[in-house]
This record gives C-alpha cells, structure tokens and sequence, in this order.
C-alpha cells in the first residue's frame, strides 16, 4: 500500500483521472447523466483506479503502464490484428442479436447508447470503451488482482469474471436471460484479450485494442 498512497503516485493517478474523465464526458452527455455531478465522480474514480495501475502495473511480471518502445510498438502491431479479426466476428454474430434484443425491449435509450446511431455516439463510445472500461475493467482490475494474489493468470481471471458479472446484472436488470450466455462469451473474450495485452505490452494495446474494435460501429449507422 505504501506504492498506493505515495504522493508521486498520487500525481500520476490524478492526471489519469482526468485523462479518463475528459475522455467519458460526451458518453455522459449522451447518457443524459449530469455532469457536474458526473465528472467529479468520474475523475475521483479513475484516480482511485489509476493508481492502482500506476502502482501495481508491474506485479505479477506484468510491464507496467508504459514499457519499452520496442514492446508497446509490438503490442500496438498485435492489438490492431486482433481487434480486427474480434471486430469482424462481433459485427456478424454479436450485434445483430444485440440490436434486436434492445428493440424487443422496447428500451429505445439504452439503444441508442449501446448501438449509437450517430457519428457523435459512435465517437462517444469508442472513447467511452477506449478510457473508463479499459481502465476500469482491464488495467485497473489486471493491477488489483496481480498485487492480491501475485499471479498473472489469476489476475486475468479475476478481470473476465468481475466483467461478466456486471454484463450479467446489466443485462438481467433489463429483462435479458435466454441470449444472456451469448453476451457473456463475448464480454470474457474481449476482457481476457485486452488484459493480456495489457500484461504484456500496457495501456496503450490495450487502449488500442478496444477503441479498434469499437470503430464497427460506424458501419452500422
């Protein structure tokens, strides 16, 4: 914890923070989520879970936030490769089923907000998925789980699960169960992906590989 609570650390976390809360401010907008409420929230937050990332990056022989040139030009080259090939099998086989569900739903804002049908709401999402869930989901929850258990295949296990469970009650929350093990599969393939990236080469595969993947979205306007 001493890493944690440094004020090096602390300075790090807060310029994240507000990296991330700049970054999510148009999905907030688009959500109709107050933000000046929203922002401070967000910001404190992301510095909360920034500097776990700054902090524990490097446990469990993961490379931190930022290594060597020469390891994040690799992983950004392989985190292109694999967000097209999981673009093209999420364009085909997820989103179809995804956009007929929210219309059977009747639940035509979170539609919008999931599947946006403007160049803003696609933007707002690629930046949306590309800072908080990146950081949240993966880099946050890959740190955590590292400096808990010292092992980096049960912090990638730990990030997938902790993702599927918010998938599952988010989805359950709006009357969603017999196509629910569909999504699940996607959310744990997508998660499991970008923390192994971020394991090997940082945030920035990681970043590139979600934000890549959610460019899709602009063929379907």
């Amino acid at each position: 914890m001493r890493d944690y609570l440094s004020v090096s650390n602390l300075w790090y976390a807060s310029i994240i923070g507000v990296v991330i809360s700049l970054m999510s401010l148009m999905r907030m907008m688009q959500g109709g989520i107050n933000v000046f409420i929203g922002m401070p929230a967000m910001f404190f937050a992301m510095t909360l879970t920034g500097g776990m990332v700054t902090a524990w990056g490097h446990k469990a022989g993961m490379n931190g936030i930022f290594p060597d040139k020469r390891t994040v030009t690799g992983g950004l080259v392989l985190a292109i490769c694999a967000a097209c090939i999981f673009a093209v099998l999420s364009y085909f086989l997820i989103d179809p089923v995804a956009r007929h569900i929210m219309r059977v739903s009747g639940n035509s804002k979170l539609l919008s907000i999931m599947a946006p049908r403007s160049v803003s709401g696609c933007v707002g999402l690629v930046l949306w998925v590309s800072g908080f869930e990146v950081m949240f989901f993966e880099a946050g929850a890959m740190s955590f789980f590292a400096r808990l258990t010292g092992s980096k295949g049960i912090a990638v296990l730990g990030a997938v699960c902790f993702r599927m469970y918010v998938v599952f009650e988010r989805l359950s929350n709006i009357g969603v169960h017999d196509e629910i093990a569909f999504f699940l599969v996607n959310a744990a393939a997508g998660t499991a992906i970008g923390c192994l990236l971020f394991a090997r080469a940082g945030l920035p595969a990681t970043a590139l590989f979600s934000a890549v993947t959610s460019l899709r979205y602009f063929f379907l306007l």
